[in-house]
């Protein structure tokens, strides 16, 4: 309120572009009106020499930017919205965010800013928003869809997602039919039919995995080129090591280097290591620049220690970089490639459905890609059952290995483990004494 005050506020550096000396020019010319003046008479700064009319304007538009900030936050604390999410309601809405809030609260719900509908709800009925508002009824509907992606779904069936829209949001079935039919149309949802029943996706969801889709169908189409003499290495690496391979630890090995996609898939103690050890040393023997990556970083360390070369997270490979909304995004893509012949996923179980997107956005053409997993292991966090659905589809080269090694054999984990995923109630005892 006073000049000193005010000069000391200006001097802060609080206004972009105006330092101190600028602002003792400014309060020294106009005193107690400094602050009205920037506000509703910016031309008058051109007075002061130093300020043009260019420069008056951007201090104009600034102080806007950082009072229009502070008045959104004392008007949103009444319904307990945080600082920080007021300025991410800033960033998404400017000046207008007070009518924007007002007009449709649910607006609340988009990405960028993150209030969940719950919230956004309560906040609508401050407003007295009747129950079937269409904005309500539509951010309903996506929040049913995007907390299912939460407990690793990528979509829900119609008939159920109405069910549960109709329990959440208290409105009747015909009332939710049309709003999603209405949804569909504008391209708010996506949708697909399998074996007769309509699935809805939200429209990342949908893209993530018809992308997937494509990009496997390619590598189909474009494989990476064949390596030809696969028992004669096969021949070469059993004498080195003194070793025998099994049949089936053969058939990984040359679908590996005759196909330009693998999935190797068998449950613990079936030589998965071994034969991707063999099949690493024959693609570097042919020049191959082979990368090594898993989903966590405990089982990227555990697969450097048991081929002897470096993996790294998929994250790490990906590059990882944080958006303004804190979630990740890939500096590798489409534009930045991985530079490598052969890429060698593990613990594929583990790996979500956007997360597998990012890898094939990465991915070379022609180059070759094998996948390691259990598919009897827990599924990702995140949305999605890739490794399963992979090899449910019957299009791609599977090998499943299931014989289990006699150095196997003697650990009862991994017996036992096998015991379970065949349905065999009798396991076996380690005898421990009392």
């Amino acid at each position: 309120a006073t000049s000193g005050a005010i000069l000391k506020y200006l001097s802060s550096g609080a206004i972009k572009g105006v330092g101190a000396a600028t602002a003792a020019k400014i309060v020294e010319m106009f005193g107690e009106q400094t602050l009205d003046i920037i506000e509703q008479e910016p031309e008058r700064l051109c007075a002061i020499k130093g300020i043009t009319a260019s420069k008056a304007e951007k201090i104009h538009d600034e102080f806007q930017r950082v009072f229009g900030i502070k008045e959104l936050m004392l008007y949103l604390k009444q319904y307990h919205i945080t600082p920080e999410e007021s300025i991410r309601i800033w960033k998404a809405f400017g000046n207008r965010a007070k009518e924007e809030i007002e007009h449709d609260p649910y607006c609340l719900c988009q990405e960028s800013i993150g209030i969940d509908f719950v919230r956004a709800d309560a906040i609508a009925e401050q407003f007295n928003t009747p129950q079937d508002d269409s904005f309500r009824l539509q951010s309903g509907i996506l929040y049913i869809l995007s907390h299912n992606i939460n407990n690793g779904h990528t979509c829900l069936p119609t008939d159920k997602l109405i069910k549960v829209a109709c329990s959440l949001l208290d409105v009747s079935q015909e009332l939710l039919v049309t709003t999603l039919q209405q949804m569909k149309e504008r391209k708010m949802v996506s949708y697909d039919i399998f074996g007769e029943r309509e699935y809805i996706f939200t429209n990342r969801m949908y893209d993530a995995e018809t992308y997937c889709a494509q990009r496997l169908m390619m590598l189909l189409q474009y494989p990476a080129q064949s390596i030809v003499g696969a028992e004669g290495y096969i021949q070469d690496l059993e004498e080195k090591y003194n070793i025998q391979y099994a049949d089936k630890q053969k058939k990984a090995i040359c679908q590996a280097l005759e196909k330009g996609i693998l999935i190797l898939t068998g449950g613990p103690g079936t030589g998965k290591t071994t034969t991707l050890n063999a099949i690493i040393q024959i693609l570097e023997f042919e020049g191959e620049k082979v990368l090594l990556g898993a989903p966590t970083g405990r089982a990227a360390k555990r697969m450097t220690e048991l081929t002897g070369c470096e993996a790294k997270t998929i994250h790490r490979l990906l590059q990882v970089e944080w958006n303004e909304q804190e979630r990740p995004t890939f500096s590798k893509n489409e534009r930045n490639l991985l530079e490598c012949d052969a890429l060698i996923l593990d613990e594929l179980s583990m790996v979500d459905v956007t997360l597998f997107e990012g890898v094939l956005r990465a991915l070379p053409l022609g180059c070759r890609l094998i996948l390691v997993g259990d598919s009897d292991q827990l599924p990702s966090v995140g949305a999605g059952n890739v490794l399963g659905n992979l090899i449910d589809t019957n299009l791609l080269p599977v090998v499943q290995l299931n014989e289990i090694f006699r150095q196997s054999m003697e650990s009862l984990i991994v017996t036992n483990a096998h015991k379970i995923v065949n349905g065999d109630r009798k396991s076996g005892s380690a005898g421990m004494p009392r």
